[in-house]
């Protein structure tokens, strides 16, 4: 048959090297996205550190602000600044958390560790007496439409 065997021998040989090539790069891929988490996540963790950091600062900046309207060295409004700059890093802490947690598991999932504990770990983490919810208006259980704060 005139070289059918040897024609098919060097197909088989380079489907052997594409399939070699094509592992070879999925494996650097992988690579590299595991090392990308594990900079994310180190990055978060200095995220959530700072966004503590800027907590206990601006609850010193409002206690400071408290303490000089009492004692009419502060108008009202910068004690209205100092409660929304605490209401917003303690948003920013939440999302810095929330970011760490996502990319922990991202990291675990690329490093192919990921387990059925690690998700009941941040299951437990949850937890819905810690919230921080709007106050909500006196008397207004009627209208719903009153309760949401933008």
């Amino acid at each position: 048959l005139g070289g059918l065997t040897t024609a098919e021998v060097k197909a088989s040989s380079f489907k052997y090297e594409k399939a070699l090539e094509d592992f070879e790069r999925a494996r650097r891929e992988m690579i590299g996205k595991v090392r990308n988490s594990y900079r994310k996540v180190n990055n978060d963790t200095k995220g959530v550190e700072a966004a503590e950091l800027a907590i206990h600062s601006s609850e010193k900046s409002l206690e400071a602000s408290q303490a000089g309207y009492r004692n009419g060295t502060r108008p009202l409004g910068l004690v209205l600044k100092a409660q929304t700059d605490l209401f917003k890093a303690k948003k920013d802490y939440s999302s810095a958390r929330y970011n760490y947690i996502l990319d922990s598991l991202q990291l675990k999932f690329n490093a192919g560790t990921l387990s059925v504990e690690d998700i009941q770990v941040v299951n437990s983490w949850l937890n819905t007496d810690e919230l921080i919810l709007p106050p909500q208006a006196e008397g207004a259980e009627g209208n719903q439409d009153e309760n949401i704060f933008y």
